[in-house]
């Protein structure tokens, strides 16, 4: 079984950088499913957030 990982990815001077924040392989699937879900959830509200901000709304 692979690894599951909780990584983070940002850019740097024109480069992705991934920082690993979490291994979550040791937690039960649906637990894993949740966080994938909730972390979907938070970065699709941000997005939003970002086209609201530049709309000057």
């Amino acid at each position: 079984m692979p690894a599951i990982l909780l990584i983070e990815r940002c850019r740097e001077n024109e480069r992705v950088k991934n920082r690993t924040l979490a291994d979550l392989s040791s937690l039960p699937p649906q637990s894993i499913e949740i966080l994938r879900r909730s972390v979907y959830v938070i970065v699709c509200v941000e997005h939003v957030i970002d086209l609201l901000n530049g709309l000057g709304l």
